[in-house]
C-alpha cells in the first residue's frame, strides 16, 4: 500500500486457497483518492477458482462520492463482472445512491441499482434505516 499525503492510497491485494477439492487464486489492485468534498474509489480483481469446474472472473468496481454537506453523502457506483465458465457472461451494474444523517444515532439511505445482463435489464430499489444503539 502506498499513501500520499493522506489523500491518495494505491495498493495491491492477493489471495490463495487450496484444499483437496478446491483451488482458488486472486490478484487485484485498488486506488482511493479524496479531494475536498469529492472521493474516487476504484478496485479491480482477477480471480480463478477450480472445483469440479474451472471458473475465472474479472471484477471491477468504481465509485465516485460527493459530500455536499457533512450530513449528506451521495455516490454513483459502477460494477463490471466478466465470468468465464463453459460459457462467458458479462454483467454491468450502475448504482446511484445517497445517505443522510437524520440525527446522531440515525441514518437513512436510498439506492437504485440497474443490472444489465445478456438477458436484459433489471432494477432494484433499496431503502435503508440505520439505528445506532449507544453502549
Amino acid at each position: 500500500m502506498l499513501l500520499w499525503n493522506q489523500r491518495a492510497v494505491i495498493g495491491v491485494s492477493g489471495e490463495g486457497a487450496r484444499a483437496s477439492k478446491f483451488d482458488g487464486r486472486s490478484v487485484g489492485a485498488y486506488a482511493r483518492f479524496a479531494f475536498g468534498k469529492w472521493a474516487l474509489l476504484a478496485e479491480h480483481e482477477v480471480a480463478a477458482r477450480r472445483t469440479n469446474l474451472t471458473t475465472a472472473a474479472v471484477v471491477g468496481h468504481t465509485r465516485a462520492v460527493y459530500v455536499p454537506w457533512g450530513w449528506l453523502e451521495t455516490w454513483v457506483s459502477t460494477e463490471e463482472l466478466l465470468t468465464y465458465t463453459p460459457t462467458r457472461t458479462h454483467t454491468i451494474r450502475v448504482t446511484p445512491g445517497m445517505q443522510a444523517r437524520i440525527s446522531k444515532n440515525m441514518l437513512v439511505g436510498f439506492t437504485s441499482r440497474d443490472i444489465f445482463t445478456p438477458k436484459g435489464l433489471s432494477r432494484i430499489y433499496t431503502l435503508t434505516l440505520t439505528l445506532r444503539v449507544a453502549n
